[in-house]
């Protein structure tokens, strides 16, 4: 019996060797497995089952598939392998390992389990779970029961089950998919990897955490050798201030900039503004978001319960935020002239220069008034006799220690300790084409808008135009608002300036000016208005509810101040010529000044002429209650490895601040240092200056011509002057340093001030004198005009004296005539 079995099994394993030879010379048939190499095989019969075992390590080739392992039992009846032992399959570089294998032969299926099963593709890409059925035909895996997958570069990627396509290169994720990704976190339904192309798409209920912001969308892919990702329906960002809605959104990584398309909506919950669009393009390098497709930007104000929202809309909207330690000088300068130019009050500083022209004006009149007593003179000679006084006789010595302007005290060295850089957020605005702007009791209408946090000017050009309180009217070629706590406080209208008050459908109040400056209260009601340099007002008065007067005037400048809605005072200056109509006698060219415009159809009428966007509910609260990703197959699968990406980023974080810390530390050092190159240069003339020796030559004069006053003087001298005349003058602290700088900026404000309220009033002189040339003009016109019209008439007149002059030597001729022939027949 035993040598009929070493018999049988000496007969397979020369079967199996004589299968194993023509690999040498052609391909094996994949479709039926073959024993490759084994140490021994033998025979076995158990249960009425047929069964070949092989201990190896053994090698079986199978539909373009090796299988290896340690020993293998197969079931020749079922045609099932059992593997047990380093069990591993490989297919065109795709590799699976575990302890245990069962391969069902007739379905192609490799079914792996164990405590960890292993798959490695061509990119290096290694999957570990416990559960794992591989199809050898179709090359296709389908995991269970968790899984986690980590790529060469450290990408990781875990869920409850999935499969893999080894000929696609596809990876497909579903059920609690938890991804990290370059400091990005990523929580999704159901994910696809690609990973010869390095793309990821996202399914249904995508959560994206990186730093303190977070993504949400129900669709979405990741290209990563772009590093560009896509998100689409229902895209929601969340970031400690601001919550954003889109309908798609591409957001380029590297860059860090981001293009958001469809009903996009950024909430600002610091500033209480809405920003809504079609499209949004932000720039992370400029900091700068650009608006189009019907932009708009939405400011909430809240006070005492009462809610007032600002709208403002433009073809395109553009908005920055840049550091003010990094705005670059000449744009700080360029607002504070801005700024100065418009803080002025022309009309008070044109009374005050007036009053002071008057009050010295008087004090001549008054010196000269031959009724005046005349003042008392000094009596030299008595000066001299008092006891104590200058004597006449003997010049006073010179003061020596007046020359020397330096203090040569020794001080304590300056504070050059520098100030932090200032990192707070300043804010720009530009409006390009079809500008509007709507809030209840303020409207607008231009070309184009820009506005700054640093001097808080809404700037207007273009043909301007705004309207308050329902029926007025403010144009000009441009215009400036400041706003100060979300409240219009003053307008400028800067050139061709004209303000219309629509008294009833035929009738406007009006006011023209070179330039014009309305003021405004909390209400955003006019309070006071001042037109500068060529002035004209035409009013309607009431009387018994109907308008029965129109006062007409021209002037160089207005001043008039409201209460209610209605002129409190009004004052002319400067040689006003008033003029005064009823109404029913005012002449139809008179009815309108010069450059009159009533503009009603260009006035916003509600929200929706701003943009039709509406803006949705915060949903702040939802989406911070989402669970976060918490990576327990990674845990479980490749211990420790997500606790060391977490240390990773603390640490990257960590070296981001002391980078932060350090370079701030070298623009302090920088600061500290560059004053002592200064003064190293400036030493030997400071030197020089406060040497009082360089400035005494004085005192040998002093001796010579006041011998009598030496005493005096010397001993004065030790009480004033320091032993060691020699010290560096002491530079100034810090706070003296400021001062300092203040009262240059003041001075050079108020120069700049005067140098602009110079030049107003050189430009409304020259709009007087253009003025009183028109009027002279005009005047002389309208002389002629009349000098040709009594000529005319006299003219007219003399014709019809010369057709009765004819007439009457008619008719005397026909007296005569009839006279002669009465005496003839007579005769």
């Amino acid at each position: 019996m035993r040598k009929y079995f070493s018999h049988k099994i000496s007969a397979l394993l020369l079967s199996l060797t004589a299968a194993a030879l023509p690999l040498k010379a052609q391909a094996p048939d994949s479709s039926k497995v073959r024993l490759i190499s084994a140490q021994s095989a033998q025979l076995l019969e158990k249960d009425g089952q047929n069964y070949r075992k092989v201990v190896g390590p053994a090698k079986f080739f199978h539909n373009k598939t090796y299988l290896l392992c340690d020993t293998a039992l197969w079931n020749v009846s079922t045609n099932i392998i059992d593997a047990v032992g380093h069990v591993s399959i490989i297919q065109d570089q795709t590799r699976l390992t575990s302890e245990t294998l069962q391969y069902v032969v007739d379905e192609d299926m490799a079914k792996f389990r164990g405590s960890l099963v292993q798959l490695e593709d061509k990119e290096n890409n290694t999957l570990r779970t416990r559960y794992l059925d591989y199809n050898t035909k179709d090359s296709v895996a389908i995991f269970q029961n968790g899984a986690a997958m980590r790529d060469k570069d450290g990408q990781v990627i875990e869920s409850l089950y999935g499969t893999y396509d080894s000929k696609a290169h596809l990876f497909v994720f579903n059920d609690q998919v938890n991804m990290y990704m370059d400091t990005t976190f990523v929580k999704t339904s159901r994910l696809e990897y690609r990973s010869d192309l390095s793309t990821a798409y996202f399914g249904y209920a995508t959560d994206m955490w990186q730093d303190d912001k977070m993504l949400s969308a129900n669709d979405g892919w990741y290209d990563r050798s772009r590093e560009l990702f896509m998100f689409r329906e229902n895209v929601h960002l969340l970031t400690e201030n601001q919550e954003t809605w889109s309908d798609s959104l591409y957001y380029h990584r590297a860059a860090g900039d981001v293009e958001m398309l469809g009903h996009v909506e950024l909430m600002d919950t610091t500033r209480n503004v809405y920003a809504l669009a079609g499209r949004f393009e932000y720039a992370d390098s400029l900091k700068q978001l650009r608006m189009t497709r019907e932009p708009a930007i939405m400011s909430i104000d809240e006070k005492n319960e009462k809610r007032d929202t600002l709208y403002i809309g433009a073809d395109v909207l553009l908005y920055r935020s840049i550091k003010k330690c990094d705005i670059p000088a000449d744009w700080t300068k360029t607002a504070e002239k801005r700024l100065a130019d418009i803080s002025g009050d022309p009309v008070m500083e044109y009374r005050r220069k007036a009053a002071e022209e008057a009050r010295k004006a008087a004090e001549e009149a008054a010196k000269n008034d031959p009724n005046r007593p005349p003042e008392p003179k000094a009596d030299a000679k008595a000066d001299a006799k008092k006891p104590g006084g200058p004597r006449a006789d003997v010049p006073a010595p010179a003061d020596t220690l007046t020359k020397n302007p330096a203090d040569t005290t020794v001080k304590a060295p300056a504070d050059t300790t520098p100030a932090a850089p200032d990192t707070s957020k300043i804010a720009f605005l530009w409006g390009s084409k079809r500008v509007r702007l709507f809030r209840r009791d303020l409207q607008m209408a231009g070309d184009s808008l820009t506005y700054t946090d640093l001097d808080s000017l809404v700037r207007l050009y273009q043909d301007p135009i705004f309207y308050n309180e329902g029926n007025r009217q403010y144009a000009a070629d441009s215009i400036y608002m400041v706003i100060k706590g979300k409240q219009l406080q003053k307008a400028h209208l800067l050139s061709n300036a004209f303000i219309t008050i629509q008294e009833d459908p035929h009738s406007y109040d009006q006011i023209r000016g070179a330039e014009m400056v309305a003021y405004f209260d909390s209400t955003s009601a006019l309070t006071r208005f001042d037109a500068l340099g060529g002035a004209a007002s035409l009013f309607y008065l009431e009387e018994k509810d109907a308008l029965a007067t129109v006062n007409k005037v021209e002037t160089k400048m207005i001043y008039a101040t409201f209460k209610d809605g209605e002129i409190e005072r009004m004052y002319y200056y400067d040689n006003p010529k008033n003029d005064g109509y009823p109404t029913v006698q005012l002449p139809q060219d008179d009815k309108q000044l010069k450059g009159f415009r009533w503009e009603p159809e260009r006035r916003p009428a509600s929200p929706l002429d701003v943009t039709t966007l509406v803006p949705r509910p915060s949903e702040r609260t939802s989406y911070l209650a989402r669970p976060h990703t918490e990576f327990r197959q990674t845990n479980d699968y490749f211990p420790g490895y997500i606790r060391k990406v977490y240390r990773d980023i603390a640490i990257r974080d960590s070296l981001a601040v002391v980078r932060q810390r350090e370079e701030q530390r070298r623009k302090e050092m920088e600061a500290v240092l560059a004053p002592k190159d200064t003064v190293a240069q400036a030493s030997p003339d400071s030197l020089a200056i406060s040497d009082s020796t360089a400035v005494a030559p004085a005192l040998p004069d002093s001796l010579a011509t006041a011998p009598a006053a030496l005493p005096d003087s010397l001993a004065a001298t030790p009480a004033t002057v320091p032993a060691d005349s020699l010290v560096q003058e002491k530079p100034l602290t810090r706070a003296q340093q400021k001062a300092l700088e203040r009262e240059k900026k003041k001075a050079e404000r108020e120069r700049i001030q005067a140098e602009k309220q110079a030049a107003r009033e050189a430009k409304w002189a020259e709009e007087d004198r253009i003025y009183q040339e028109k009027q002279a003009a005009k005047k002389q016109k309208k002389l002629e005009k009349e000098r040709a019209r009594k000529l005319k008439a006299l003219r007219k007149l003399e014709r019809k004296a010369q057709k009765e002059r004819a007439l009457f030597e008619k008719y005397l001729q026909r007296e005569r005539e009839r006279a002669q022939k009465k005496n003839k027949t007579k005769q």
